[in-house]
């Protein structure tokens, strides 16, 4: 039997886009190994290695997983000491997006796919063959679309980034858009409109401006019902011993010094920009019994940090049973967070948001608004959570005494968590069931 290929690929601006893919993927293949189908062999094409396919549990299967390290062009240049979108970088980085039209798909070694599987590292795999390709999925990549066509397969676009309509959101929110712009914007807009369907995660992906940017190429475009919220269900896809390990770092964590009962996780998701303001907050001496425990997850390590001074300095470590941090961020009674899917992984675990402002970042100031406006978390100043956190921390604070945090968590509880097996069932039915 002829092995299925789903081409996925990934942008790689921080870990959301991966992590997006991934937990779709995990879906199909599940699906895949019901119906008792074990051809399905998805590719991802990405700048990232084995050991985040590992990470991700898609050598839990029969079917190998494959991985082709690519360049996707796609991450917004940042000012790590100022923790913002660096503006000069923009104008660059648009007119290398618009060259990768022309020079993506040439720079892929079809021949070099490294692959994971439950059987370990599948080193018989062959090369991928284009010729078995059905199905391109692409979370925000838009020169996967132009190549599916090619090969004269359909495309799914999934997640929230529409790298044409950021760019240009960026741009304007910056003062440097001009009309130098506009063809390299152009280019990138044209590949995006090839996609047979648009599927854009809720409160991540701004609806209403991606609509309209589709609605002009004559696409129209449809939002998952839910969240991918793999990792927030104790018992289904989170092993019991997995969510009572978690459970128990917050009960030492808590017993770490005194401290008023609160846990506050502090996630940047995979991206650098908040590097300085972890480090500040690291730095500090241990507040007072008070204060909540400020913490953060390290991406790809598992490896739980209380923010503060501690001596001796101590770390918690995730069970390796995870799919995905989410079985710790159930463990956390506030995220503070910048957007994107560290956001939607709380909102799926019930957890109230503290969103900061990111300047000169046109998706995540849409995020922020829309998680604010649909009343699952509150906006905090960048500058006060950076130069004084005790007063962001109190600003916080403020807005979650009385029951507003119940009132969060209400709110959340009506969003599915469920969402990538929703989507995973309507593309296997469409696209791959044999």
């Amino acid at each position: 039997m002829r092995p299925q290929v789903c081409l996925v690929a990934t942008h790689d601006d921080g870990l959301g886009g991966f992590v997006i893919g991934a937990r779709l993927v995990w879906a199909l293949l599940r699906l895949a190994e019901k119906d008792g189908a074990g051809n399905l062999r998805p590719v991802f094409l990405c700048r990232k290695d084995l050991s985040h396919l590992r990470e991700a549990h898609l050598d839990r299967f029969d079917s190998p997983v494959g991985l082709i390290a690519v360049d996707n062009l796609l991450v917004l240049p940042k000012d790590r000491r100022r923790g913002e979108v660096a503006p000069a970088g923009l104008p660059p980085l648009l007119e290398a997006l618009a060259r990768g039209v022309d020079t993506w798909a040439g720079r892929i070694a079809w021949d070099r796919a490294a692959w994971v599987s439950r059987r370990g590292a599948a080193a018989g795999e062959p090369p991928v063959d284009l010729r078995d390709v059905r199905l391109c999925i692409s979370v925000g990549v838009p020169y996967l679309h132009a190549f599916a066509k090619r090969l004269g397969v359909p495309s799914v676009e999934v997640g929230d980034w529409s790298v044409s309509t950021v760019m240009r959101g960026c741009l304007e929110d910056a003062g440097l858009r001009g009309p130098e712009h506009d063809g390299p914007l152009a280019r990138l807009a044209e590949c995006e409109r090839l996609a047979a369907e648009v599927w854009l995660l809720p409160y991540a992906a701004p609806v209403e401006e991606y609509r309209r940017h589709y609605a002009a190429g004559g696409k129209t475009v449809s939002v998952v019902d839910g969240v991918f919220g793999l990792g927030a269900r104790p018992g289904w896809d989170l092993p019991e011993d997995a969510a009572a390990r978690a459970g128990a770092i917050r009960r030492e964590l808590l017993e770490a010094r005194p401290n008023n009962g609160l846990v506050w996780g502090v996630h940047a998701g995979g991206s650098g920009v908040w590097t300085g303001l972890l480090e500040a907050l690291e730095g500090r001496p241990p507040g007072d019994a008070s204060q909540p425990l400020l913490v953060t997850v390290t991406p790809g390590t598992g490896a739980v940090r209380l923010l503060e001074a501690l001596r001796p300095p101590r770390t918690w470590r995730l069970p390796a049973g995870m799919p995905s941090p989410l079985g710790w961020y159930r463990n956390e009674d506030i995220c503070i967070t910048r957007g994107g899917m560290t956001a939607l992984d709380h909102v799926a675990v019930r957890c109230p948001l503290a969103v900061v402002e990111e300047p000169n970042h046109w998706l995540g100031r849409m995020q922020r608004r829309q998680l604010v406006e649909a009343g699952l978390g509150v906006p905090v100043s960048r500058d006060d959570l950076r130069g004084a956190p005790g007063r962001a921390a109190a600003e916080i604070g403020r807005w979650f005494r009385d029951g507003q945090a119940e009132e969060v968590k209400r709110r959340m509880h009506e969003v599915p968590v469920d969402g990538h097996e929703k989507l995973a069932a309507h593309v296997y039915e469409k696209f791959l069931r044999a």
